[in-house]
């Protein structure tokens, strides 16, 4: 058995490459990981429901990480294991970033919602939201009317990610948040928060998958390139970053490795499993 157990990899920057897609050599180093018996483990922002095509379909995936670490699925059985926002915490949470001109995705139960009334190409722009989650949310939301009435009654929320038009009440908004010390906040550009249980993120989700699987904590891989993987850089074993990541990550960071288009998990398999 290699000594890692679990890689955790994040999508956008990492898995996949500039078109969007896993590469063929990816999915075939994956084959070869989980015939080994290591778990490859995709470790996204997004929803379950937003998962590309080819992670879905993947047989060869069995645990998911999603909503910045809220969850990890078992896709074998249907159990989650979850680190998510309570009601009261939820609300506390909209009634703050609801004083702000902000467009709001909401993540729970594996799926997305959206305002109906704030999507399409001219709401995108003016919330500086990048073509990649803007099209993500309109071909996965569930667009809700009354999204903001529906928002209220909903507990055990994975995740908000929130845009702001203004960059400067992003940044009050995030001062506020934080100063409450009750949740986590990643920033994945300038423009966002994205807002979870504080225990949540992908490096809490790292370690309560190893846990659950009886794998030592140190025997895991985490892999990423920008600042919602920080805590997952941190928390895993072996904290690998793509050579296209974020300054903040790279220092951080106990190797840097390869970029996304030269095919990440067959480097990992190579360089880290096969050595």
């Amino acid at each position: 058995m290699p000594k890692y157990q679990i890689i955790a990899s994040d999508l956008d920057g990492t898995l996949l490459n500039s078109a969007g897609i896993i590469s063929e050599e990816n999915l075939a180093a994956i084959r070869q990981l989980t015939a080994m018996g290591v778990h490859f483990v995709p470790a996204s922002g997004r929803s379950f429901a937003e998962m590309p095509q080819q992670i879905r379909d993947c047989t060869d995936i069995r645990y998911v990480i999603y909503s910045n670490g809220a969850a990890v699925l078992d896709r074998k059985t249907g159990e989650r294991i979850l680190c998510c926002l309570s009601k009261e915490e939820s609300n506390e949470i909209l009634d703050i970033i609801g004083e702000y001109d902000v467009h709001i995705t909401l993540r729970q139960g594996g799926e997305c919602y959206v305002d109906a009334g704030e999507q399409g190409p001219e709401k995108y722009d003016y919330y500086h939201i990048g073509h990649a989650h803007a099209q993500i949310t309109w071909d996965y939301g569930i667009h809700r009317e009354n999204f903001g009435e529906f928002s209220y009654t909903l507990g055990d929320v994975d995740l908000y990610a929130v845009h702001f038009h203004d960059a400067a009440e992003r940044i009050e908004c995030r001062d506020r948040l934080l100063a409450l010390g009750k949740y986590a906040i990643a920033e994945a550009n300038p423009r966002s928060l994205e807002i979870s249980a504080k225990d949540a993120g992908k490096g809490g989700a790292i370690h309560r998958l190893a846990d659950h699987l009886g794998i030592d904590r140190a025997d895991t891989i985490g892999m990423g390139d920008s600042d919602n993987d920080t805590t997952m850089i941190i928390a895993a074993g072996l904290g690998l970053v793509m050579k296209n990541g974020c300054d903040s990550l790279k220092k951080i960071a106990d190797e840097i490795i390869c970029n996304n288009n030269e095919h990440a998990v067959k480097y990992v398999l190579e360089h880290y499993i096969e050595k």
